[in-house]
């Protein structure tokens, strides 16, 4: 199992439980974490959980859809150890399910300023950070893979398919 010992790993979307596996998984294989999130709570709660099991993670509440705020967290974790040698992209929304003609745009700026413009933003800030060897992981969901499906006003998720 590769370690990740005396490493800095950073995780956007820490607070859900994609990103809360994800740390906890990292800190058992000896990372140091610092927990993304715009939701102090989830932060909280993963913080809790990595040093729970004996990882080190420490907390950064931020919005990936602000460049100044994920510049802030980039900071703060290369601080910990000189340099960030993973960075988890995690963070996304799925948005509302609604037909196109009802979708509304300020909800469709919403989706695409997180899940497009946060990993944008993550990358060119944690990348002056990094050094060869480090290693970026965008995450995305599966409903990318499995949308939802709208007829006449009424949304719902199609079913995956029957060999999964």
């Amino acid at each position: 199992m590769f370690s990740f010992r005396e490493k800095v790993a950073v995780v956007t979307g820490a607070g859900g439980d994609i990103g809360r596996d994800a740390a906890v998984a990292l800190a058992k294989r000896g990372a140091r974490i610092l927990a993304v999130d715009m939701d102090p709570g989830g932060i909280e709660k993963t913080v809790e959980a990595v040093r729970s099991t004996g990882g080190t993670a420490e907390g950064f509440k931020a919005d990936v859809t602000q460049s100044a705020e994920c510049e802030a967290y980039a900071k703060r974790a290369a601080d910990l150890r000189g340099e960030i040698n993973l960075f988890f992209n995690n963070a996304g929304i799925e948005g509302i399910g609604a037909p196109l003609a009802d979708y509304p745009e300020e909800e469709f700026d919403k989706v695409i300023a997180v899940n497009v413009k946060g990993v944008y933003l993550g990358i060119k800030a944690v990348v002056p950070h990094m050094k060869k060897g480090s290693a970026i992981v965008n995450m995305a969901s599966v409903a990318g893979l499995n949308p939802f499906r709208c007829i006449r006003r009424t949304c719902f998720r199609r079913p995956p398919p029957l060999d999964q």
